[in-house]
């Protein structure tokens, strides 16, 4: 079996990494904006709706997946 992967195969496999990372970071965002703190003693959490406006701030855009592979692909040329 041939491992070796071509160029496009390489910056595709790049490109789903940088997709991965920014939707990582977009869902902890995301849990974070749907939590709020009570004014409880104990601290504790409580769900907070949120609106489409809020997501969509939130959201990564093709831009930033595009900078962020560029970012991890930069360290493969570099290796």
């Amino acid at each position: 079996m041939n491992t070796n992967k071509n160029a496009y195969e390489i910056r595709l496999d790049i490109l789903r990494l940088a997709h991965g990372d920014l939707m990582t970071v977009f869902h902890e965002k995301l849990q974070n904006a749907k939590m709020k703190k009570t004014g409880d003693q104990d601290g504790s959490w409580v769900e907070d709706k949120i609106d489409d406006k809020i997501i969509s701030d939130l959201l990564p855009t093709s831009a930033d997946m595009i900078k962020r592979a560029k970012e991890l692909y930069a360290f493969v040329e570099n290796a």
